[in-house]
Formats: structure tokens, sequence, C-alpha cells
């Protein structure tokens, strides 16, 4: 069988999706990305003679979906591209296979995160009632909202540091900004919740997580701003998938409290210095 590797490109969008709509976990974290800005990513694809057989997608939230993982090697050196991000989505196995072919660089030693994957739908949806008002997010906020976000990132996956890290918080959140994917809750003007989304297709939306100022919470903010994404992206999409790691359990009860439920199991490859372990007691949501 020949084994060939190449660049994705336009032409080939059907048969990447049909691949990744096998896997719901794969939806949520390698979808939207395909039908985002292309200029922030890299796709490439592995193909068994003409077949499609796996899909690699490097920069923005890396990921990789490699239905047989045992084939991850065939990338070769593409996979070098992977180490440049602070994290690499994929499902459980996959990550698996993958982590021993990344290279150490320096201290910084790739670690292996597992994570959750939840969604909700328009009819599962239990909105409460609450007084906080929640925005589209604007410029004006933008350096609030990236120290906020930069906060959150390192409580939910523990340990992330550098200067790459503070670089590409700042990047992403100017982009999403700027395609009104940020919404934001204020108390006495200042921000004091958020919540981020990764993309928005017709089919879904990818909700990365909320964050609420340490000081702020326990007094409903976090439900609000939760709730208030929810509601609005549900008025655009068929699903919203919000991918919780084992550092996330208080957000993982509040969204299901809104109607979120479990629908997979997925990974983060985290590629920064002192990363935790995660709790072995993790809630799993019902």
């Amino acid at each position: 069988m020949q084994r060939t590797v190449r660049r994705i490109l336009p032409g080939d969008y059907d048969d990447v999706v049909a691949l990744l709509r096998r896997d719901i976990v794969q939806t949520a974290f390698l979808l939207g990305a395909l039908h985002a800005d292309v200029s922030r990513y890299e796709w490439y694809g592995l193909y068994e003679n003409t077949r499609l057989a796996a899909v690699l997608a490097a920069g923005g939230v890396s990921g990789v979906y490699v239905p047989d993982s045992a084939n991850l090697h065939h990338f070769g050196d593409t996979l070098q591209k992977l180490t440049a991000s602070s994290m690499v989505f994929g499902n459980e196995a996959a990550l698996r296979h993958l982590l021993p072919l990344l290279p150490v660089r320096g201290t910084v030693r790739p670690q292996y995160l597992p994570h959750t994957v939840y969604s909700i739908t328009s009819d599962g949806f239990r909105p409460s009632v609450h007084d906080h008002h929640v925005a589209r997010a604007g410029a004006a906020q933008e350096n609030e909202l990236a120290h906020l976000f930069l906060a959150g990132l390192q409580e939910a996956y523990g340990g992330l540091t550098g200067d790459d890290v503070v670089h590409g918080v700042r990047a992403a959140v100017h982009r999403a900004i700027a395609e009104g994917l940020v919404w934001s809750v204020e108390w006495d003007g200042d921000v004091v919740a958020a919540a981020y989304v990764q993309s928005v297709t017709t089919d879904s939306a990818l909700l990365l997580g909320t964050v609420t100022k340490e000081e702020y919470r326990s007094r409903g903010v976090g439900t609000a701003v939760l709730e208030g994404v929810t509601s609005e992206l549900l008025s655009r999409t068929a699903r919203v998938l919000l991918p919780l790691s084992p550092h996330q359990a208080v957000l993982g009860n509040v969204a299901a409290a809104l109607g979120y439920r479990s629908v997979g199991d997925g990974a983060v490859l985290i590629v920064a210095e002192d990363v935790r372990e995660p709790s072995a007691g993790y809630p799993r949501l019902g």
C-alpha cells in the first residue's frame, strides 16, 4: 500500500468533513477549525493510495485525528509542527500514540491530559433566571480580557507559561473579539467573567470555556456568562460543544445545570512546563 502525506486543499474539504464526522469529539476540536480562517492552520492528510486515512491540523488550536492510531508515525516530519502550539487536541488513542513521537525541547516535555466533551442542543437547554447582563465583548476590553483568559487557561490546563503562551492568548483574543466570538459580564465597569468561542458553523459551535475572576465567584456571574453565550450560540447553530479538563469541575457542574451532557472523551497534549497531574476524582456530568 502506498502512503503519502500532503497539504489539504479546499477541494479536499468534503473528504475531511466526512472523516471527522465519524467522531463527535473530533467534530468539536477540528471541524470548526476547518471552516475558520484557513490562514491560521496548516492542514495535512495521510493518504493510503488515494483514500484519506487521517488528518492533522497545526496552528491555532492544533489537532490530529487518526482512526487507526498505528498510522500516526507516517506523518513523519510534519509532526514537528505541533510543538509550535501549546495545546494539541485529539481523540484519546491518537494522542497516546502521538506523545512519544513528539520531540523534547529542553526541559519542556509534552504531557497528556484527558478531557471530556459535553454537548447541548436547544431542546436540552434549561436556562435559569439571572440579573447579569451578558454582552458581546468589544475592542476596548481586549487587554482586560487577555489577562482574564490567560489566568483561566493556566487554571484549566495547569502551569502554561512563557512568552509564546502569552502572545498566543493575546492573538487569539484579538481575533475572537474581531469575529464577535467573545462574550463578557461587567460589574461596576470591570469585566468579571467571559466566554471564549473557537468557531461556529451551521452544525456546531466549539466553546472553549468560560472564566470568572476569583473574587466574583459564587455570585452567579459564571452561570450568567455560560448561559448567555449558550443561548446566543444555539440561535446560530444546532449544537454547542464544550471540552472540559479535569481542573474544570466547577464549570462542569454549572454546565450540567444548564443541560449540557457528556458525549465522549478526548484529550489534549500540553507542551509547557510545570503541568499539574489531573485529579483522579474528576466528576463526570450525568
